[in-house]
C-alpha cells in the first residue's frame, strides 16, 4: 500500500513551484491543442527593448525638454516595443474560444478589439493603471489614460504614432520621439502585468516583491481581483519601471509607508507621493 504524502502548497521551493507551474502549463496546452504560452519568451523581450532604451537614456536623460527628441534608436525601440505589445494581445485574446468564434481569423485583430478585451479588469480598469517612471526625476505615467471612463474607444497617441511610422517609416520617423517611447515600453509593461498567462515569466525575471505574509507567492496579487490586494504591498519593478499592484484606484496620502520589500528608491517615492 502507497503511503498518501500531505504537500503544504504554501511553503513550496522555488524549483517545485516552477516545475508545477509547467505542469499546470502543460495540462492547459493538451486541453486546448495548444503550444504552452511563451512567458518567459514575452517577459525577455521586454527586458532586451528596456536595455535599448536605458542605454539611449545614459546618452539623453528624460526631461521635459528631451520629451520631442527623436533618433533612429528610438524608432527601432518604439516599433519593437509595440510589435510586442499587439503579439502579446493577439496570442493571448486567441487563446479565448470567444474570440475564435468571433473574428476566425487571429490576423483581423486590431486595438479596437484589444480596448474591447483588455481594457476593463475586475478592481483597476487598464485606463486608471501607472507606473513610475525612473528618469532624471521620478514621472508617474499612465500610458492608457485616453481609455479611462470610456465605453468607446478612444486614440491611444502613441499607438497612432506606431501605426503611421510602422506603414511609413522614412515619412515619418521623427514621429518616434522619446516621450513616445517611454509611454509604449510603459505601455506594454503594464500589459504583461495585466496577463494572467504572464505571471510565470514575471516570476522568472524576478520583478516582484512584497510583505511577508504572501511573500511565497506574490504572483497571485496581479489579479487584482480585491480592494485588499493593495494591502499585501506587491510591487512589480524592471529597470525602469515599478508598478505598486492594487494601488492605482487607492487613495494614497503622503507619508503613507510602504510595507513590502520594494527597492529604496520606490519606498522613498511612495512615502512623497500623495493621489490626485
Amino acid at each position: 500500500m502507497i503511503d498518501r504524502v500531505a504537500f503544504d502548497f504554501n511553503n513550496l521551493t522555488d524549483d517545485e513551484n516552477h516545475f508545477l507551474e509547467e505542469a499546470r502549463q502543460h495540462q492547459e496546452s493538451k486541453m486546448s491543442k495548444m503550444p504552452a504560452f511563451p512567458a518567459r519568451t514575452v517577459v525577455s523581450s521586454f527586458v532586451d527593448c528596456e536595455e535599448d532604451l536605458c542605454s539611449f537614456l545614459r546618452m539623453v536623460p528624460y526631461c521635459s525638454q528631451h520629451e520631442d527628441v527623436w533618433s533612429p534608436l528610438l524608432v527601432r525601440i518604439m516599433l519593437d516595443t509595440c510589435s510586442q505589445l499587439d503579439s502579446l494581445w493577439g496570442y493571448t485574446a486567441w487563446l479565448s474560444r470567444f474570440v475564435r468564434q468571433e473574428k476566425k481569423r487571429r490576423d483581423r485583430l486590431t486595438i479596437r478589439d484589444y480596448f474591447k478585451y483588455f481594457a476593463e479588469a475586475p478592481l483597476t480598469p487598464l485606463g486608471k493603471r501607472w507606473v513610475v517612471f525612473w528618469s532624471e526625476e521620478p514621472t508617474q505615467i499612465r500610458p492608457f489614460e485616453s481609455w479611462d471612463g470610456g465605453e468607446s474607444y478612444k486614440d491611444l497617441d502613441w499607438w497612432k504614432v506606431y501605426n503611421k511610422v510602422k506603414h511609413d517609416r522614412l515619412a515619418n520617423r521623427e514621429m518616434a520621439t522619446l516621450s513616445v517611447a517611454v509611454h509604449a515600453m510603459a505601455g506594454l509593461f503594464l500589459a504583461i502585468l495585466s496577463c494572467e498567462h504572464c505571471r510565470y515569466g514575471i516570476e522568472a525575471a524576478d520583478w516582484l516583491t512584497s510583505s511577508e505574509r504572501v511573500a511565497y507567492n506574490p504572483k497571485a496579487s496581479l489579479g487584482e481581483d480585491s480592494p485588499s490586494v493593495k494591502y499585501n504591498f506587491v510591487a512589480a519593478e524592471s529597470q525602469l519601471f515599478s508598478y505598486p499592484v492594487g494601488w492605482c484606484g487607492a487613495t494614497v496620502e503622503k507619508n503613507d509607508s510602504w510595507y513590502g520589500s520594494a527597492s529604496m528608491k520606490f519606498r522613498h517615492w511612495f512615502s512623497n507621493y500623495s493621489a490626485e
